[in-house]
């Protein structure tokens, strides 16, 4: 049983990622991206061992099906450059949740997925992420506004760094994120 989030949505469970998950994890990320772009086994180890909270898997029928590495980072920083582990000293205390990675097979895609893994981690200063592979359409779709180029941190041609502000809501005078915020109606997936 892996420690921390944990939740069943039809036929798949969202759940904390964890270091057993990786050999999975390293098989759906070569089948879905561009030799240029996989990251080293290191570097999704680093993420998971200093800010796992922020990490998630997608499990239908005992396999990781879908995936998503994120990371405190600083709001004005530039992105973390690709494929180089980072350090503890590489988090900062607050700061925005930087989607590292997230990718989803190709079977599962169009379920609403992604959005329902973003919604289980807590937002803080709201989020940013590298777009690559024309995923900018994607994430424009769930709030994600581009800013600039990203190809100078190794991400390649046409990658965009793309900010979301916090979804957090005034609720009796608390503000509260998405994923501390109490469900006021079931969360439907298409199987």
């Amino acid at each position: 049983m892996v420690a921390g989030y944990s939740r069943k949505v039809c036929d798949v469970e969202i759940r904390q990622l964890c270091m057993e998950d990786l050999d999975d994890v390293m098989v759906l990320q070569q089948e879905n991206y561009a030799p240029e772009l996989l990251e080293g086994r290191e570097v999704f180890e680093s993420i998971i061992r200093y800010q796992a909270q922020f990490c998630r898997a997608i499990v239908h029928a005992e396999s990781i099906v879908g995936y998503l590495f994120a990371h405190l980072h600083a709001r004005d920083g530039p992105p973390p450059a690709l494929a180089v582990a980072l350090h503890e000293q590489s988090f900062p205390s607050d700061g925005l949740v930087f989607i590292h990675d997230a990718c989803i097979s190709k079977k599962f895609q169009g379920r609403g997925l992604l959005r329902l893994m973003l919604s289980t981690i807590d937002q803080r200063e709201g989020m940013a992420c590298v777009a690559v592979q024309g995923a900018e359409v994607v994430w424009k779709k769930l709030g994600f506004l581009a800013v600039r180029s990203a190809g100078d941190c190794g991400y390649g041609d046409g990658s965009l760094l793309m900010i979301r502000d916090s979804p957090r809501v005034e609720e009796e005078g608390v503000l509260l994120s998405d994923a501390q915020r109490p469900l006021s109606r079931p969360i439907a997936v298409r199987s």
